[in-house]
């Protein structure tokens, strides 16, 4: 699975806190099962081959996320999902051994990949401050227009996740933080950002690139790419100096502001000492 910053979303990217989950789901999509599941009725057929056996993962996967996104998790039975796919309950089980089963793979799969994407854009030697944050903000808007259903599953079930999948949720969502923080305060230290809130700056950009996942409707007047580079484009303007926003060389109140802002990052850098 590959995004369009060339992100490689495998298990093998992922890092320890909730790679099980995902691994899981990657074991699945290798293998071949005991036996294929079949539509209600039928009593057998030919054994898949592993790439039958990643669709049909991915199927129940997207059924499973979409109903839990709609009904709920607890509103959500295995027989919804088989219904929804037109199978029999019972085939669900050579793929997925429960209800969480499904959900622990749904949360790992969609939590690590945003995890993914903000550490291999940190990681690119090839960019500067800005182009990391241009293209940390694209990618991860991409990927909620592209998963729109799987985002708003993360919203709906998270108060029915067991706790340890709650607590590998939450600390994903931390890791997701405290790098897009860190990649503002390394343009912060170096000029290139202005000297705002980091942390708020970081919330601020993140919710732009999550509410995307509520309100963006792809079609043919509607096109992801555009969109995902102007919010890219806005999240850079907000944090460079001489973007939108930022104090004019002419302006007495405007430099006021700007002196204040500095004046305000330096007391955080005095508080930290």
């Amino acid at each position: 699975m590959t995004n369009e910053a060339g992100i490689r979303g495998d298990s093998r990217s992922l890092p320890p806190w909730g790679g099980a989950a995902v691994a899981t789901a990657a074991s699945r999509l290798a293998g071949v099962p005991p036996s294929p599941p079949t539509s209600k009725g039928s009593k057998g057929g030919r054994q898949p081959t592993g790439a039958r056996r990643g669709l049909v993962v991915r199927d129940i996967l997207d059924h499973a996320g979409r109903l839990f996104a709609e009904q709920g998790f607890d509103g959500t039975t295995l027989q919804d999902i088989a219904d929804a796919m037109g199978v029999g309950r019972s085939a669900l089980y050579y793929y997925f051994k429960s209800k969480d089963e499904i959900l622990a793979t749904l949360v790992g799969e969609t939590s690590g990949r945003a995890l993914i994407i903000v550490k291999a854009v940190r990681d690119r030697s090839d960019l500067d401050t800005e182009g990391k944050l241009s293209e940390m903000v694209r990618s991860l808007v991409l990927d909620r227009a592209e998963n729109p259903g799987q985002f708003r599953m993360l919203d709906r079930t998270e108060s029915s996740m067991p706790p340890k999948l709650a607590a590998e949720h939450r600390d994903a969502r931390r890791q997701v933080l405290a790098e897009l923080v860190e990649l503002i305060h390394e343009g912060v230290a170096s000029g290139v950002f202005r000297a705002l809130d980091e942390r708020v700056a970081a919330l601020s950009i993140l919710g732009m690139c999550n509410w995307v996942a509520w309100w963006h409707r792809p079609g043919a007047d509607q096109s992801t790419h555009p969109i995902a580079d102007q919010i890219a484009q806005s999240a850079v303007d907000v944090m460079r100096h001489n973007g939108p926003g930022s104090a004019r060389a002419d302006d007495p109140s405007a430099v006021a502001q700007r002196i204040k802002q500095d004046l305000d990052h330096l007391q955080r850098l005095l508080a930290r000492q």
